[in-house]
């Protein structure tokens, strides 16, 4: 037997799900030293802070936002109005229990979220069974999905576990599904819907996740059409009273860039929607590349571009498949709930159910020869080339891409004092400064009584000593100056200039906007002189202690980040 039927043959072996989830576990295993990263952090803080249980993804709860500002949380630039709270209560419940029973012991809670991704994987071969297709296909589909590297972002982050947690009900969901609208099985739609509650209760991707239930009305159910819609009810009834007590409990994202409200701007959302959608679908099918499109302006435009040519070399497949349309179609509605927030690649769990779905059928048409000729060599060489080549390859060193920053955030909170008022004149990322004082008050030590940040971006900023207690400063960008660095202000929240920021030890000027109602030049004026403050900056990549120049003296601070330095 050559090494292709051997291949085929474990593909088409009836121990798939346990194939899967074993090679799941083995590609995961180095996740397990990990430790804590990011939100890590902060949920151990939460949860020694008395906030409940089942609520650990309320971050308003740490204090208000002066409060957080005050502390170093927040940059003074932050809007009074932001709020990002979501309702997660099982993920919550999740941690609450690895917090409870294994505080100090990080690999615990990251074999959790291991167990978890195996037990999805195991899943969606057993679901990609029942659809239907080749053996090889289904072979195939099961196996590039467990290897798809950008599942290892969330599996390898303890915090990043609500994403698995909320596909699982998701796609047991689509299994019941199908089971009623093929077989006739009745207790199917009243145990999808309670599944996805269950998944919508997880984490808000559950909404991706759930797409694949419209995808299948469209692509997949027999009947007319106003059955195939009515068969969605009990979905929609689920989902509509999720929104409704999301609502009603105060949920959601309130003065952020990062974030946006679907309900409170629905245009602004049904726009981010469909540019996010194309970088999303393209980043999935490919390789992992949303964050550098969703910088660059026209990069969506790309994006599509891209996506339109796979779309039409595959147009035959398309064509003859109804499944492979499933796919398709799953694919990119999973991907519109995502305008929501900024596009990024450990966002793509549910978009892969479809990705990997869609290559196990050309796959299996192409080893019938069912497509000979009709599909260009280019298309499937280079979309398995990325899925099943390259994507492998990079699985294990994404399970520590969150724990890039682990290194600077640890830098900052060693490098702060323990009382006064410290000062971070620059730092290359804003969210490097939301996890240092969790770091330190998980340990049990005092945190500064004010930290201040003045700069946050990846500029170089002109700092300009302007009295004895006062600094200026005016970065090349301004600040503020794309969408992943408006964590804490909406666009929608213009400054002007003269526009004044109020601290117990400090006051924040704007002297100079942008066009468009960005800070342009700030000063900043403090109660004590600046050689009683601790000044810091970032210099040669990582945070230094700072000297201010001489009164009416400037210099130049290069501030820019290597990752992991």
């Amino acid at each position: 037997m050559s090494i292709r039927d051997r291949i085929e043959a474990l593909l088409a072996s009836p121990r798939l799900p346990l194939w899967a989830a074993l090679v799941a576990v083995a590609l995961c295993l180095p996740a397990l030293p990990g430790g804590f990263a990011a939100d890590d952090h902060g949920m151990a803080r939460l949860l020694d802070h008395g906030v409940p249980w089942w609520d650990l993804y309320d971050f308003t709860r740490l204090g208000s936002v002066p409060e957080l500002m005050e502390r170093g949380f927040l940059g003074w630039w932050a809007s009074p109005e932001l709020s990002i709270a979501f309702l997660r209560p099982l993920s919550s419940i999740s941690h609450a229990i690895d917090f409870a029973l294994w505080p100090d012991w990080p690999w615990l809670m990251h074999a959790h979220s291991v167990l978890l991704y195996a037990l999805l994987c195991g899943l969606i071969a057993v679901l990609y069974r029942r659809l239907g297709g080749s053996a090889v296909a289904v072979g195939a589909a099961a196996l590039l999905f467990v290897v798809d590297d950008v599942h290892a972002q969330t599996v390898g982050w303890i915090s990043g576990r609500n994403a698995v947690l909320a596909a699982l009900p998701a796609f047991a969901a689509l299994w019941a599904h199908h089971r009623w609208r093929k077989d006739g099985w009745t207790p199917g739609p009243w145990l999808a819907s309670v599944l996805l509650a269950a998944s919508v209760l997880s984490a808000e991707a559950g909404l991706a996740s759930a797409a694949y239930l419209a995808a299948y009305a469209l692509c997949m159910d027999r009947g007319r059409w106003w059955r195939r819609l009515a068969s969605l009810a009990p979905y929609a009834a689920v989902l509509t009273a999720w929104q409704l007590a999301y609502r009603f409990l105060g949920y959601g994202a309130r003065g952020s860039g990062l974030y946006v409200d679907a309900a409170a701007d629905p245009l602004t959302f049904g726009i981010r929607s469909i540019q996010h959608a194309w970088i999303l679908v393209f980043s999935q099918l490919t390789l992992p590349a949303s964050s550098p499109l969703a910088a660059v302006p026209w990069g969506w435009l790309a994006a599509a571009g891209g996506v339109s040519l796979v779309a039409l070399a595959l147009r035959p497949l398309l064509q003859c498949s109804a499944l492979a349309r499933f796919y398709a179609v799953g694919m990119l509605l999973a991907a519109l709930p995502f305008g929501a927030t900024v596009p990024s690649d450990r966002i793509l769990l549910p978009l892969g159910f479809g990705a990997s779905g869609l290559l196990g059928v050309l796959i299996g048409a192409t080893r019938s020869g069912e497509l000979s000729g009709l599909v260009p060599r280019w298309t499937q060489r280079g979309l398995l080339l990325c899925a099943g080549v390259l994507s492998p390859l990079l699985f294990m060193p994404s399970l520590y891409m969150v724990h890039l920053m682990e290194p600077d955030i640890r830098a900052i909170e060693d490098a702060l004092p323990t009382q006064g008022t410290a000062v971070m004149v620059s730092v290359p990322l804003d969210i490097l400064m939301l996890y240092p004082e969790a770091v330190r008050r998980n340990a049990g030590e005092p945190w500064p009584d004010h930290v201040y940040t003045l700069h946050a971006g990846m500029d170089r900023v002109e700092a300009q000593r302007c009295g004895p207690r006062c600094l200026a400063l005016v970065p090349d960008r301004g600040w503020l100056p794309s969408p992943l660095e408006r964590l804490a202000r909406s666009e929608d929240e213009p400054f002007h200039t003269g526009w004044v920021q109020g601290f117990d030890a400090m006051t924040a000027r704007v002297t100079r906007v942008t066009p468009d109602g960005r800070p342009e030049a700030a000063a900043f004026l403090f109660e004590q002189p600046l050689e009683q403050l601790h000044l810091f900056t970032w210099l040669d990549g990582a945070v230094a202690p700072w000297t201010p120049p001489p009164i009416d003296q400037h210099v130049t601070l290069e501030t820019r980040w290597v990752p992991g330095g």
